[in-house]
């Protein structure tokens, strides 16, 4: 059996070699057509295009990836804005409450810094600031007055000066009054130096009675002893020895008492003289301590009419800088505005604009000054309209809270040009209008960008609690 087998295999083997040295021919067209399925499709040449596809999609496969290693790509940080001017807009608020008494602009009207803009009626602060005025001028005469008391070398009423523009009236009432202070002043003086007068007078009575007593005392002991002594030898009347024993002693008694009313006397005059001076130094400490008290009532009174001047000049609300009146709140005469109230805004006319954006928290950490940037106005189609160029100017150091936004840092953003243009006509951009900022902050490799998410998951995955 196997060598039949074998037989078999080595005729078959014979055949296939005779049939590769004969040449194969082809068949073409409707010879294919007439020969079984399955010989057809064997006999059927395989299309070029097929492998033309297969090559091409290699290609490109490649040539992605090589792209995708070796290409950059811009990376950008997106903040959302609007513009504003330069120097903001200025808003324009009342200090206190007040009414109103004119309105000098209208939205949209052009004003020049300084322009009045609205009047709030001034009656209650022109009064207050009057009267602050009036006591000011009182203290200041007071202080004149009490510096002219204080002299010691020259005349007080001479010394008296008023301040300048003091009417007449007021300095020559100031300086009546200077005048009967000093008169009362002196009049109390005067009263003392009279008692001292009379205490002196009498003091110096009682010397001259006390130097009287003294030469007729010694007289009186020597007639004395001499009629006690006749009387022991009875020469004289016993009567007449006491007699005069009686005005010797009564001699001594009168002496004794004037001695003391001397004393009395210059104890009196002690006081008084310290009455005296205790005077003049009370007129003068209370002189100083007036004075004082002026002074001191000028510095607070100077202070608070500086603030009454500046309160009464702030009712008259002026244009802080150049610009175009926007938001005009008030339109009613008579109408009542309140402390802080936002009255209108001025939207500054010389100051180039500029773009305030919010940036997020999450790409603060590569925004910084001096980037360029790329701007979108949604108020005209980038696709359309084309783009605007700018560079940050400024970064905040800290971030605000936004309720929705969470924590946001605030970027100045310089644009190239303020206008924009829109088919055959340039178009300026205004104040207000929401724009969209690309922030150029670098650039990476493109496959980083179809990766970064699958490597953020492998590095957070299966890392829950």
């Amino acid at each position: 059996m196997f060598a039949g087998i074998r037989q078999a295999g080595a005729v078959w083997r014979a055949s296939v070699a005779e049939e590769r040295k004969q040449p194969k021919a082809k068949l073409k067209g409707q010879e294919l057509e007439f020969l079984p399925a399955a010989v057809e499709i064997l006999e059927t040449p395989a299309s070029p295009v097929g492998r033309a596809v297969v090559f091409v999609i290699a290609t490109l496969f490649v040539a992605t990836i090589a792209w995708g290693w070796f290409g950059k790509i811009d990376t950008e940080a997106v903040a959302q804005g609007k513009i504003i001017p330069g120097g903001r807009v200025k808003v324009i608020q009342p200090l206190e409450i007040g009414v109103v008494r004119n309105i000098h602009v209208r939205d949209g009207q052009s004003v020049k810094a300084g322009d009045l803009l609205i009047e709030l009626d001034p009656t209650e602060s022109d009064a207050n600031q009057e009267r602050l005025a009036q006591d000011l001028v009182a203290a200041r005469l007071d202080v004149a007055r009490l510096t002219a008391m204080m002299q010691r070398e020259e005349d007080p009423m001479t010394a008296f000066r008023a301040p300048r523009g003091i009417s007449p009236v007021m300095a020559a009432t100031s300086q009546a009054l200077l005048e009967e202070k000093l008169h009362e002043h002196e009049a109390q003086l005067a009263s003392i130096d009279s008692e001292i007068s009379e205490r002196k007078a009498e003091r110096a009575m009682t010397q001259a009675n006390i130097k009287k007593l003294s030469g007729m005392v010694p007289l009186l002991a020597e007639r004395v002893a001499a009629l006690e002594t006749l009387a022991a030898k009875k020469f004289g009347t016993r009567s007449a020895f006491l007699q005069l024993k009686q005005d010797l002693v009564e001699a001594e008694g009168n002496l004794s008492i004037e001695k003391h009313r001397v004393t009395e006397a210059s104890a009196g005059i002690e006081t008084l003289q310290r009455r005296r001076a205790s005077l003049i130094a009370g007129f003068r400490a209370e002189a100083n301590q007036e004075l004082a008290e002026a002074l001191q009532r000028v510095s607070g009174l100077a202070q608070e009419l500086r603030k009454a001047e500046e309160r009464n000049r702030l009712r008259h609300l002026t244009a802080p800088v150049d610009g175009v009146v926007q938001q005009l709140a008030v339109h009613t005469v008579g109408g009542v505005v309140q402390p802080a109230q936002s009255l209108m805004v001025i939207v500054p006319g010389d100051q180039p604009l500029e773009i305030e954006a919010n940036v997020l928290n999450k790409d603060i950490g590569f925004v910084e000054a001096g980037q360029s940037a790329e701007i979108k106005v949604e108020s005209f189609t980038f696709t359309k309209y084309g783009l605007l160029h700018g560079e940050v100017m400024q970064v905040s150091a800290d971030a605000i809270q936004d309720e929705k936004e969470g924590l946001l840092y605030t970027a100045k953003v310089a644009m190239d040009d303020d206008r924009i243009l829109v088919g055959d006509k340039w178009v300026p951009l205004t104040p207000g209008m929401a724009v969209t900022v690309e922030v150029k902050t670098g650039h990476r490799r493109a496959i980083e960008y179809f990766l970064h998410p699958f490597l953020k998951y492998q590095d957070e995955a299966l890392k829950e609690r």
